[in-house]
């Protein structure tokens, strides 16, 4: 809680010697850096050709841009993401393709996976908040 007492300011000696005292709010000067919010998965967005466009064999990669929950960067980082690829083709038994991420700072991170497999695939990022599984609805892309 803010402490609202004044607190003596130093004056000029001009002023001093004209008997004058003065006093301000001891917040009034304060530099306050504001600093972004919890990470909220519904408003981060993702961009990058690896959403759209994938080769066999071949690194595939898109960004994620993280916002709190009234849009601002998350430029401290460390926010923590699962990514994987999940085939879409009918009657095939094909396993999750795990991506990485990688923290680029300035609330933007590098996601990127490889598939194997020709087909269509499901990208699907989930953010991690400790040790609640946030899941990103909206983030799934259908990748070739």
């Amino acid at each position: 809680m803010p402490n609202h007492d004044k607190m003596p300011v130093s004056m000029p000696s001009q002023q001093a010697m004209h008997g004058c005292s003065s006093s301000i709010s001891r917040d009034a000067c304060a530099i306050c850096a504001v600093l972004p919010g919890d990470l909220e998965p519904c408003r981060c967005t993702c961009t990058g050709e690896g959403l759209a466009h994938a080769t066999a064999g071949q690194l595939a990669s898109f960004r994620i841009h993280t916002l709190d929950g009234f849009g601002n960067t998350r430029t401290p980082g460390g926010d923590t993401f699962q990514v994987s690829a999940q085939s879409t083709e009918a009657g095939t038994q094909l396993e999750a393709v795990a991506g990485r991420v990688e923290d680029l700072g300035q609330g933007m991170y590098r996601a990127a996976y490889t598939a194997t497999t020709a087909g269509s695939y499901e990208v699907a990022v989930t953010a991690l908040n400790g040790e609640t599984s946030l899941n990103a609805s909206g983030l799934a892309w259908r990748s070739a």
